[in-house]
């Protein structure tokens, strides 16, 4: 259970971190579905804010500013629809990536401390779900082949994009 539990921090710390850019859910269809997310929303807290989230969220902070000076010394990508253009310009950021953090280590975003108030949230959230959204998230999320620091993640893993995190 202990490795499955790893698996659902780190997929809610990838949609904790999406917060910082952007929410991508569904529209709702109706106005009755609008009104419930914004109940439900209204009642979330939120993770930037909350103080056993600061020094996670200044961990992605620094790592979105990394981001952003490999981004800045890679060449832009042309508007194309050339599948290969688009996965060279990926590596190449991927790569200047490593390079400028070189001395990564387990921790250095997900501190303990963070992985704990994460996890915590996770257990949480996860008991609270019904039956059927457990189990759909247990098959979804990845439990063999947890990424390393400074690898490419496996194309072939699920990306856990049919869950909504926000």
């Amino acid at each position: 259970m202990r490795p499955r539990l790893i698996a659902l921090s780190l997929g809610l710390a990838t949609g904790l971190t999406l917060l910082l850019v952007a929410c991508k859910e569904q529209p709702a269809a109706t106005v009755k579905e609008v009104n419930k997310l914004d109940a439900r929303a209204a009642d979330a807290p939120d993770p930037i804010e909350d103080p056993r989230f600061k020094e996670f969220f200044d961990h992605v902070r620094a790592y979105i500013d990394v981001h952003k000076a490999a981004d800045a010394k890679v060449p832009s990508l042309r508007n194309t629809d050339d599948p290969k253009e688009v996965s060279q310009r990926e590596k190449a950021l991927a790569d200047a990536i490593r390079v400028l953090r070189a001395g990564a280590q387990q921790g250095d975003v997900f501190t303990p401390a963070a992985a704990k108030e994460i996890g915590a949230v996770v257990a949480e959230d996860f008991t609270a779900r019904p039956p059927k959204d457990q189990r759909a998230i247990l098959i979804e999320v990845p439990m063999k082949s947890p990424p390393s620091i400074n690898t490419d993640y496996p194309t072939k893993l699920p990306l856990a994009k049919n869950l909504t995190w926000c």
